[in-house]
């Protein structure tokens, strides 16, 4: 109440479920750089990341503290074991940098493992950043990762129960120089991002939803 109390504005306190809070709507009303910041618990650091990338796109900056083998997933290249849906849809929105590693010691009580205080730097590509938002797009991740060691036109076909896009999908392979029998955990970000795109329609059909 001290501190509060020095501020030119009182911030509203929400005691809310966070993945339920609709935070775009509050992002929408703020003037000024939006920095979003959190003390992460473990079990719910994928969700609430991914929950902050589709609510506030917008971001200026995020600075989150997380236990330190999170990171290896938010860091993890393509085809290593960490790598998965966080790992895709926060590297197409920005990139994370480490800013320290805080001890078990700084806590009371201590926890059992070592801590990062790590910053998400959005892109500059704007783009990016409302593919990397898109629920659409996270869904898509999620199914073909079910599946991620298989072939990615397994994967596709598992996915959907059907051979979907076949030809879109040889060519978008055949474009890039990429082998036919690669694994969807082998393909980077932005190449998941123009894989969305170049099969939108068809997923879209498939779903009954409007492209979007």
């Amino acid at each position: 109440e001290k501190y509060f109390s020095t501020l030119s504005a009182r911030p509203e306190i929400l005691y809310e479920d966070a993945l339920k809070v609709e935070f775009g709507t509050y992002a929408r009303d703020l003037r000024g750089r939006l920095i979003v910041f959190g003390n992460l618990p473990y079990y719910l650091t994928t969700d609430l990341i991914l929950h902050a990338v589709r609510q506030m796109p917008n971001m200026a900056h995020a600075l989150f503290m997380i236990e330190q083998d999170v990171l290896e997933r938010l860091k993890a290249s393509p085809g290593s074991k960490r790598y998965g849906v966080l790992t895709i849809v926060t590297g197409l929105f920005g990139h994370w940098r480490l800013e320290r590693t805080v001890s078990r010691h700084a806590f009371t009580p201590k926890p059992h493992v070592t801590s990062a205080l790590v910053s998400l730097i959005p892109s500059d590509d704007d783009l990016h950043k409302m593919r990397a938002a898109n629920p659409a797009f996270h869904r898509f991740l999620t199914d073909i990762f079910r599946y991620r060691r298989k072939t990615l036109a397994n994967a596709l076909k598992s996915s959907y129960d059907c051979d979907i896009g076949s030809e879109i999908l040889e060519r978008f392979l055949s474009d890039r120089g990429l082998r036919r029998d690669i694994r969807a955990e082998q393909l980077t970000p932005i190449q998941f991002k123009e894989l969305y795109e170049s099969l939108e329609q068809v997923i879209c059909h498939l779903n009954g939803n409007s492209v979007s």
